[in-house]
């Protein structure tokens, strides 16, 4: 059958449930009873809740810059300063002549390093889950946005690590910490924020 004979049978099915309806009014003394017909769409979709779309679109723009400002806080050489010198984790610049850091770090500026790569590989997951959800639920029997959720809550956690770690091993005299560590701490509530959106998108889904 075709889709212009569906919608055919559908609208017909539906004239016939207005008849049956206007009957029933006579019937029952002027009194109208109502039946929740669903909406469809010219192939017979039945349309999905909108709040829950609104919830993914919420979600997807939360991960997106949330992502963003953590990639900028990683690749930057902000995260201490001073009037000379202003570093990241990769890099040191003085007098805007930079130089990498390599493997010239301690034990904590390569937990925060580690932590900091794990955080932006769940949340490139997140994100892409999240923008794919949309075309396709689950793929296998995995969930995308249950994976999205759990994600971006792993990320979350991972910058918190970090983060506390770096703050922890920093403290230096004459410097303070600059907007790459500010961008940095800024992705944290940010992640925590999408991973509860999207479970509340979930819910409802």
């Amino acid at each position: 059958m075709t889709k212009t004979g569906h919608l055919a049978k559908v609208l017909a099915s539906d004239a016939s449930l207005v008849r049956e309806e206007r009957e029933a009014q006579g019937a029952d003394g002027g009194r109208l009873r109502t039946h929740r017909v669903p909406m469809i769409c010219s192939c017979g979709a039945v349309w999905s809740d909108p709040t829950m779309n609104v919830l993914q679109i919420c979600s997807v723009i939360c991960s997106f810059v949330s992502l963003l400002l953590f990639l900028i806080s990683l690749c930057s050489n902000y995260w201490v300063v001073n009037s000379t010198v202003h570093a990241g984790l990769w890099r040191y610049c003085v007098l805007n002549a930079c130089s990498l850091f390599g493997m010239k770090l301690g034990a904590a500026g390569h937990a925060v390093r580690a932590f900091m790569l794990l955080g932006m590989i769940a949340g490139a997951v997140s994100f892409f889950g999240l923008c794919s959800s949309f075309f396709k639920s689950k793929v296998s029997s995995m969930s995308l946005i249950k994976t999205s959720a759990n994600a971006s809550i792993l990320a979350a956690l991972c910058v918190m690590i970090a983060m506390a770690i770096f703050t922890g091993a920093s403290s230096a005299p004459g410097f303070v910490y600059g907007w790459s560590f500010i961008f940095g701490w800024a992705s944290f509530p940010l992640f925590l924020i999408t991973g509860v959106v999207t479970n509340l998108s979930r819910s409802r889904s």
